[in-house]
């Protein structure tokens, strides 16, 4: 057996005889994710209330942790205590003083459920600390004696009751404090106190990103100001409106793909990574864009894709863009359609990637059938 104990506080909310008590501690990540369970609800088994974990959230907590040794997560991880799991004492004259303790076997049986814990909110939290590294400390809260109902129910008004920090408060805030210290600090784990414009900043500033750098903006030099700002708002804007909740929500898994497609373009076609480039118009960044995320959500849509897997998603990339031809955006290929900045001028373009995927398919030239273009001698 594995004994657990640790000191704690019990708190009493509501002083009545139905409402929950409570246990306030700490506990390293992985001793947590030994003894506390994270159940799941799926089509498989609707015991539990948490969602499919996301390889991308785990990400960005293990990120934040990575990239300042100063970053911390104060917050607590809320966890349901099952009935009649765990035993609970006074410790000396103080009288919300105490100390739980509980034992785990040690050759528990394949798919036995030894735990005397649910994870009633932060599953992302623990499994991305976890990851960062084990034997870090974590806050918790600890419901008592919960049953489904209450782990339930704590679930659902966690995540439905939360609201966002308004920018105008962020704003205020930053007025206290060293104005570089705590913007660095904030692009680093992907905060922004500019709203409209965290994409285009995180685009030029962040350390993963293809367009680092490259940006039309007055921090950069005049030679590498290749990309017009807009072009990034509004290819991001366009996966954003996809109605994928993950790319509303935050900004981590959204960013992952947007890195992931530019930086393999990036690898794959570096004759095109130049200033002045076709590549590197505006509409060539959205339609690029929005094609390939159309592919990758389509294939999601009909279950061909689990778009929240990073080492799923990165093959596919690949694959649709190895379909392409770096020759569509050459410089010894003229477009001989103007005015492509526009809804009509879009549809153009969308429709000559189609044309090239089918192109490819039927093993016919790569320009075939489109006719915005006209090749060099």
């Amino acid at each position: 057996m594995t004994n657990y104990s640790y000191k704690c506080l019990k708190i009493v909310q509501r002083d009545t005889a139905d409402s929950p008590r409570f246990v306030m501690f700490s506990a390293k990540a992985g001793d947590i994710l030994n003894w506390a369970a994270i159940d799941r609800f799926t089509p498989e088994s609707q015991n539990g209330s948490q969602r499919i974990d996301k390889p991308y959230k785990i990400k960005a907590v293990h990120s934040f942790f990575q990239v300042n040794e100063c970053n911390t997560i104060p917050t607590a991880v809320v966890l349901g205590f099952r009935q009649g799991k765990i035993s609970i004492s006074e410790v000396s004259d103080c009288p919300n003083f105490h100390e739980i303790s509980f034992s785990l076997p040690n050759n528990a049986a394949k798919g036995q459920d030894i735990s005397v814990a649910t994870v009633v909110d932060g599953q992302h939290r623990l499994l991305g600390m976890k990851s960062f590294n084990p034997d870090i400390f974590v806050n918790v809260v600890g419901i008592l004696e919960a049953d489904d109902v209450e782990t339930a129910f704590q679930f659902i008004v966690i995540n439905n009751k939360a609201a966002k920090v308004s920018s105008d408060h962020l704003r205020a805030l930053s007025l206290h404090y060293k104005p570089d210290e705590l913007a660095d600090r904030l692009q680093n784990v992907r905060l922004n106190l500019n709203a409209n414009l965290r994409f285009v900043g995180f685009a030029n500033d962040l350390s993963d990103s293809p367009f680092k750098g490259i940006l039309n903006l007055p921090n950069n030099k005049e030679d590498q100001r290749w990309i017009a700002p807009a072009a990034i708002e509004d290819a991001v804007n366009y996966m954003r409106s996809q109605k994928l909740p993950e790319f509303i929500e935050g900004d981590d898994m959204l960013l992952d793909i947007f890195f992931k497609i530019w930086s393999t373009i990036k690898s794959k076609w570096p004759d095109l990574w130049q200033p002045g480039s076709k590549l590197f118009s505006k509409v060539s960044i959205v339609c690029l864009t929005q094609f390939l995320i159309d592919n990758l959500l389509r294939q999601y849509d009909w279950n061909g894709l689990n778009i929240f897997d990073p080492e799923a998603v990165q093959p596919e990339i690949n694959r649709m863009i190895g379909v392409l031809s770096q020759e569509f955006w050459s410089l010894s290929t003229e477009w001989t359609a103007k005015g492509l900045d526009t809804q009509a001028g879009r549809k153009l373009l969308l429709d000559a990637l189609e044309q090239m995927v089918r192109n490819n398919r039927q093993q016919e030239p790569w320009y075939s059938d489109i006719g915005m273009i006209r090749l060099g001698a």
